[in-house]
């Protein structure tokens, strides 16, 4: 099984800085536009959907691409969903789901580990119509979580959701706002159920076996670095998931829609990153 995967935070369409042109949604949404044709992904996860986001993909992908979200549930006024986006003639829904992150994965209340807003991450198993093959999708957004051991309950979370699979191939991905190959980091990763593919990529690379993009600082841009500062998003397989990863890369671009009279800037205050690979 071939996929194209691409992960994006979207940052919500009520951003604070929202007054500024170029970071309104109903500027960005062309942008956002403009890289999934260009990527033309199979699979699509995101983060921070809100009300208005929603709306405005179901209007721009409807004829491409089916859609599954639950929000997070919030006590303070603000929700959003992870959604999980695929083409609609390449799979189909299986079965959908969500938990949250916390010590009571299976209600939104109270949050986890004394967080401000509820943590969910939304998943799906799609069978892919020409070979029968399942594959089981999640999209999530970690919180700031303040110590290892709340790291490594959340990993538990997604070790029994590798179980759970079973045999059947997992891939989750997000905005997991803790830092690359630091303590947080190592501490999720220390397992032997899923792994991450920016490393396998880079190991790929090396052998020649993976086109390795442009990774050279981080995912996240604040709407004003060019290049990113820290990378916090991540595509994660599942430890029995072994695929080839042919191509591997943050999507650094700026896009302009000139025909929609849409300046270049960015697409989200997160760069996106992009997976090709064989299951």
């Amino acid at each position: 099984m071939n996929l194209k995967i691409l992960c994006q935070n979207m940052k919500y369409a009520a951003y604070k800085k929202s007054e500024d042109p170029e970071c309104q949604v109903s500027v960005r949404r062309h942008r956002f536009q403009w890289l999934v044709k260009k990527y033309d992904p199979d699979i699509v996860g995101m983060q921070e959907v809100d009300e208005l986001w929603k709306s405005m993909l179901r209007e721009d992908f409807r004829e491409e691409y089916d859609m599954y979200y639950l929000y997070r549930g919030s006590l303070k006024g603000s929700n959003e969903a992870e959604p999980v986006m695929w083409k609609k003639d390449k799979f189909e829904k299986v079965e959908e789901g969500s938990f949250w992150l916390s010590e009571t994965p299976d209600t939104p209340y109270p949050p986890g580990f004394g967080q401000y807003y509820p943590r969910i991450c939304n998943w799906v198993r799609l069978k892919e119509k020409e070979s029968g093959k399942i594959i089981r999708i999640g999209s999530t957004h970690f919180g700031f979580y303040d110590d290892i051991e709340q790291i490594k309950v959340i990993r538990g979370l997604f070790e029994n959701e590798c179980e759970i699979a079973g045999e059947e191939p997992y891939i989750f991905m997000g905005d997991f706002n803790i830092g690359y190959q630091e303590e947080k980091y190592n501490a999720l990763m220390d397992t032997k159920a899923f792994y991450d593919l920016r490393p396998a990529a880079e190991a790929a690379a090396k052998e020649g076996k993976c086109a390795l993009g442009d990774i050279r600082v981080g995912t996240n841009n604040g709407f004003k670095h060019l290049d990113g500062k820290r990378v916090i998003d991540y595509i994660v397989g599942g430890s029995h998931t072994p695929v080839e990863i042919q191509k591997f890369t943050y999507c650094y671009e700026r896009p302009g829609v000139p025909e929609k009279g849409i300046n270049e800037g960015f697409v989200s205050d997160h760069f996106a990153l992009f997976a090709e690979v064989e299951v």
